[in-house]
């Protein structure tokens, strides 16, 4: 199987919580209006203001700081694309929490016998040759699922074809954390580290132009 990946694209999001509704409904969560990661939310929307929405949920990261410092093998970067979670390995330290520079992995603290808890990007259903709950369901094409390199093919093709919808960055990099955890992130003019792009799902990070895109290969 290709490399599977998700691609968000904000300007395409219209906020009508498709996604994370699917999401709740696929991982069998309770109904709630998410406002941020916790044991039955495991993506939702910020509202920005100005019909301005930004989705957060698993980056699937190329080199995850969590899989890293996992001691037992309960998390786990698949040849396929997402980070899974095996709660059967899974020994409670919660280094994953403190090494995600993303704060995503959480944590089942009223439970007896608790379990991490995140995105695996619907691996049950891609197994069956389907698509993420929340690709499936969304109507803009704000989210997307596919190979890795199409995606990719697709983020370049937005911004080129509208360079005036996606945000300029600075040339150079800032690191955000420590070079050890291997991650890197453009920063915006106002210091958020926020970004437009996400595909795999750090792939293509918002840019007025190809060249300064970075692929989930380089952070």
């Amino acid at each position: 199987m290709a490399h599977r990946a998700i691609l968000v694209d904000v300007t395409k999001c219209v906020g009508c919580g498709a996604c994370w509704q699917a999401c709740q409904q696929a991982n069998g969560h309770p109904e709630h209006e998410p406002t941020g990661f916790d044991q039955n939310t495991f993506t939702y929307l910020m509202d920005r203001g100005n019909d301005v929405y930004v989705r957060r949920l698993c980056m699937h990261c190329q080199t995850p700081t969590c899989v890293s410092v996992c001691p037992v093998a309960a998390l786990v970067k698949t040849a396929e694309g997402p980070v899974t979670y095996d709660p059967a390995r899974c020994m409670g330290c919660r280094y994953c929490m403190m090494a995600c520079p993303f704060g995503i992995p959480k944590y089942e603290w009223r439970s007896p016998n608790p379990r991490g808890c995140k995105c695996d990007m619907c691996v049950h259903r891609v197994a069956k040759g389907r698509e993420t709950a929340c690709a499936s369901i969304c109507p803009t094409g704000a989210t997307v699922f596919g190979s890795r390199g199409a995606l990719l093919e697709e983020a370049h093709r937005r911004i080129k074809a509208a360079p005036s919808t996606y945000a300029t960055y600075p040339a150079t990099t800032k690191k955000i954390i420590t070079p050890s955890m291997r991650h890197r992130c453009r920063t915006s003019p106002d210091g958020n580290s926020d970004t437009r792009w996400r595909t795999g799902t750090s792939a293509a990070i918002k840019s007025a132009a190809p060249s300064q895109t970075i692929t989930s290969g380089e952070v």
